[in-house]
């Protein structure tokens, strides 16, 4: 779900802040402007803040969501309030509304989310694509850190932002149905997700999925980057879990520049076997990383997941993260959250979880 100016196209009432009894202000502090995304069970609405001036916007919970999407919904900002990265979108606020719906207010996003960019642009260059990938890998991996498996990453959750100097950066958004440690709200055998760009062990069983799901589907949207079709399965896109289950993806465009470097990279983060990528996204960002830095973008990607199993970071930065985001997250599953959050969120140090320093491998 996009955060940007960018997004309201085609949305029936999106010049209105009206829809559900809303009235043209949130808790007092927020104004709603328009409408820019209308979801399944949460609306998002470009808002002002009526005191700083400023421009949020601000996600609202639909008043007919179940319990399952209310839990979801508050599992969604305490998830992306926990996480410390410049590419995860900022949450500021949160609280609820008169009628008992709950909300959350995040930085507004000036730009385009990725699949609109793909459509507008066509595939991107391999420097901007790698480039793109490599910063959200980088959003990703401050959740692996501390225990959080995305599971719905696709075009529509990245969003580009230019900044003033021209520099793109990219936003990991939507944390809605994350998996958060060994807790979840998704029965054993359901499917979360999209379906394009799941790897297939998300396709039997979206509760049991680690890190490297994740991993695929960061491969999956970098492959679309680069040749403008997102990876079929050699069955084609109509396999049934079991045929997707037994098949390996293949190419539906060519695109002869790719260096082999970058299809090594591509070939080890959408291997069928989870055990063959990268074991999490920061192994995936520093492989992208080096290919970017290698004389000529041509650098040796070994697969450094290769044959390894799924071992969460012990370094003191791993942990700090992994507490960090308990703090925020509470007791999570079927007992309530254990921690309260009230007014407006501190602001957080702004680290490069890609840095040297901050890999866990």
């Amino acid at each position: 779900m996009s955060l940007g100016e960018s997004t309201n196209e085609g949305i029936p009432g999106a010049a209105s802040p009206q829809g559900e009894g809303e009235t043209a202000h949130v808790a007092g502090a927020f104004r709603l402007l328009r409408l820019m995304v209308s979801g399944s069970s949460a609306d998002v609405y470009e808002a002002e803040h009526v005191r700083l001036g400023r421009r949020f916007a601000v996600k609202i919970l639909r008043a007919h969501a179940d319990a399952t999407a209310r839990a979801r919904f508050r599992r969604e900002w305490r998830i992306m309030a926990a996480l410390e990265s410049e590419h995860v979108a900022d949450v500021v606020d949160s609280g609820v509304l008169a009628d008992g719906r709950p909300y959350f207010a995040m930085e507004y996003l000036r730009g385009r989310d990725l699949r609109r960019l793909l459509v507008d642009e066509g595939p991107l260059s391999i420097p901007r694509a790698v480039g793109l990938i490599e910063q959200a890998c980088r959003g990703v991996a401050a959740g692996h850190r501390a225990g959080i498996v995305h599971r719905d990453l696709k075009p529509a959750n990245l969003f580009v932002v230019q900044r003033s100097d021209g520099r793109d950066v990219c936003k990991v958004l939507d944390f809605g149905v994350a998996k958060v440690g060994q807790s979840d709200v998704t029965s054993t055998g359901a499917l979360v997700g999209t379906i394009k760009y799941m790897p297939p062990e998300q396709r039997v069983d979206s509760a049991a999925v680690t890190p490297q799901a994740d991993v695929y589907a960061l491969g999956a949207i970098l492959y679309e980057c680069l040749t403008g079709v997102a990876p079929q399965f050699a069955g084609g896109p109509d396999d049934t879990v079991l045929d997707v289950s037994n098949a390996a993806p293949v190419s539906g465009t060519q695109r002869r520049e790719i260096p082999r470097a970058l299809e090594a990279i591509l070939r080890c983060a959408l291997a069928h076997d989870p055990a063959r990528r990268y074991r999490h996204a920061g192994e995936l960002e520093r492989a992208l990383r080096d290919f970017l830095r290698a004389p000529g973008g041509e650098a040796a990607a070994e697969p450094t997941g290769a044959e390894t199993t799924v071992t969460l970071d012990d370094t003191p930065d791993a942990r700090a993260a992994r507490r960090n985001a308990s703090r925020f997250l509470g007791v999570l599953g079927g007992t309530a959250f254990g921690i309260a959050l009230g007014g407006a969120l501190p602001s957080r140090e702004r680290g490069n979880p890609g840095a040297p320093g901050h890999h866990f491998s």
